[in-house]
């Protein structure tokens, strides 16, 4: 499935929630913070997905760049529930929140070193191959 949690991942829960301008406030439960832009929610909603190939219903240049959550709150499962004003309601999970919490360089993950080890030559194989001196 698309973006599925680590297991061995440690999961933060959502402890608390709030609205700023254009995006979301999330506290988690090990005190950290993190943002989540407002049409980046919207766009990523679980229920704006197609339930069979998982691709989005809507798409994501008619999302209004200044939209604004009605509401978000925290459910009794640590989860993050936003109302939007078209009525839809989107559920994000914690497991699903931390995996694609790109605030803070929070996904940023350092590029492999590079590769030490000379190349083999390919130019004989080729050279044989291709009938090229």
């Amino acid at each position: 499935m698309r973006g599925e949690p680590d297991p061995m991942m440690p999961v933060r829960f959502v402890s608390a929630a709030d609205t700023a301008d254009r995006e979301v406030l999330v506290t988690w439960s090990d005190g950290s913070t993190s943002r989540f832009h407002n049409r980046w929610l919207r766009d990523n909603s679980p229920g704006a997905l197609h339930p069979q190939t998982q691709h989005r219903v809507e798409e994501t240049s008619r999302l209004d760049p200044w939209l604004k959550p009605d509401g978000v709150t925290v459910t009794a499962d640590g989860a993050l529930h936003v109302r939007w004003p078209d009525g839809h309601e989107s559920t994000f999970g914690s497991a699903w929140l931390n995996v694609h919490d790109y605030s803070s360089g929070a996904r940023w993950q350092p590029r492999q070193a590079p590769l030490t080890a000379p190349l083999p030559d390919l130019r004989p194989a080729l050279r044989q191959r291709y009938g090229r001196p």
